[in-house]
């Protein structure tokens, strides 16, 4: 029963991601890149990927496209 739960809170919550992803989209036009960043989805432009990058919140290798669209649930362009 817990298991059930936890799918569906996942499934909201991804879904809830995607939709916010896809506004934005809409509005702006440019690519947004669903991340899991410490347990929490983030809806980022590349811009944002690249300077939590240079903090030092994700790796170095998320400079590279290939690998930012690897770990990255969805892409909407």
């Amino acid at each position: 029963m817990l298991e059930i739960i936890k799918r569906t809170y996942n499934y909201l919550r991804v879904r809830s991601a995607v939709k916010t992803a896809k506004r934005l989209n809409s509005q702006t036009g440019k690519k947004y890149y669903i991340l899991q960043i410490h347990g929490k989805l983030r809806v980022l432009t590349r811009i944002q990927v690249d300077y939590l990058v240079s903090v030092g919140v994700l790796h170095r290798r998320m400079h590279q496209d290939y690998y930012l669209r690897k770990y990255s649930l969805t892409v909407i362009e």
